[in-house]
């Protein structure tokens, strides 16, 4: 990695960071500390708890199928990077007493509770999407969940950009959901588990559903902070992408993407409902330095129909 000598300006970062990083340090344990507290409390739980929780259609130890149909894409904000389209959306899940599986995402409930879930959980890290929109199928079944259910950029050598690839990464940690009438609030914590880069995310969300009839209404507002290690990972520049004889990172510390995502559904019938969906992600500031990175914040949607089997 490129060694530069440390100003005032960088020392000082360097104390932010290591600040910065031992926050989050103290944040994991913390989460950590409350998920052992949690389980060592006396509780019982029936399934319908998690049934009515993670999906409309899920019932115990059976397999629920569903296919969308209509336009869906991402607006990708790589550099020299196609977006991605589809008119297919497949999604799939089951629930048993305590295991389940949501397309690609896989959990395991440990506490489930009427107003608190904790579930050991695995999921497909977003940035490995924009790298892979080349007809990838993990990145159509990524967007198949759109229906509910600072300075300048570093000194390279000449880029190509399309021939850069970064592979998925899977994120395997807990998650803890807190649910009351007016909202549900998720604190999720990943760590990968394919890559070996060591990379980590805390996701934190607030969401709620509401129904007028057929009609049905969701929005969700979240952020999730990624260490060093999935930024460098997937925005760094590998010294033979660039020619140079060293990489290039672009961060030592946790940055922070922002999304939101709203959805209208309307039911149609027992097993087809009309969906439109919309996701809106702005990446960090700091990432902009990153020669990968063209845009700062993209957006993701689908319109059409929704089919379960």
């Amino acid at each position: 990695m490129h060694n530069v000598a440390k100003s005032p300006e960088r020392e000082y970062g360097d104390r932010s960071s290591d600040l910065n990083g031992w926050a989050f340090n103290a944040m994991r344990q913390a989460f950590l500390l409350l998920a052992i507290l949690i389980l060592s409390a006396p509780s019982a739980a029936s399934p319908s708890d998690r049934e009515t929780t993670h999906g409309d259609h899920a019932s115990t130890h059976e397999w629920g199928f569903d296919i969308g149909l209509g336009l869906a894409g991402i607006d990708n904000p790589l550099n020299q990077r196609d977006n991605l389209v589809s008119v297919v959306l497949p999604q799939w899940y089951y629930y048993a007493e305590r295991f389940y599986i949501e397309t690609t995402d896989i959990g395991y409930a440990l506490i489930e509770q009427p107003s608190l879930l904790i579930d050991i959980a695995g999921y497909v890290n977003q940035d490995g999407i924009l790298f892979n929109t080349d007809n990838h199928p993990v990145s159509y079944l990524e967007i198949s969940k759109l229906i509910p259910n600072v300075g300048g950029r570093p000194d390279t050598g000449q880029i190509d950009f399309p021939d850069i690839e970064r592979d998925f990464s899977y994120m395997l940690g807990l998650k803890a959901m807190y649910l009351n009438d007016w909202f549900e609030l998720t604190a999720q914590w990943g760590r990968d588990v394919f890559q070996g880069h060591g990379g980590e995310e805390f996701t934190f969300s607030l969401q709620k559903s509401y129904r007028f009839g057929d009609w049905k209404f969701n929005w969700e507002l979240g952020t999730v902070a990624k260490n060093d290690a999935v930024n460098n990972y997937y925005f760094g520049i590998r010294a033979e992408e660039n020619g140079l004889r060293k990489d290039t990172q672009v961060t030592d510390k946790w940055l922070w993407d922002n999304y939101l995502k709203v959805a209208v559904v309307y039911r149609l019938s027992e097993s087809m409902s009309a969906v439109t969906s919309l996701h809106y992600t702005r990446k960090p500031s700091a990432l902009t330095m990153s020669p990968i990175l063209e845009k700062q914040q993209y957006w993701a949607g689908f319109v059409g129909l929704n089919y379960h089997f």
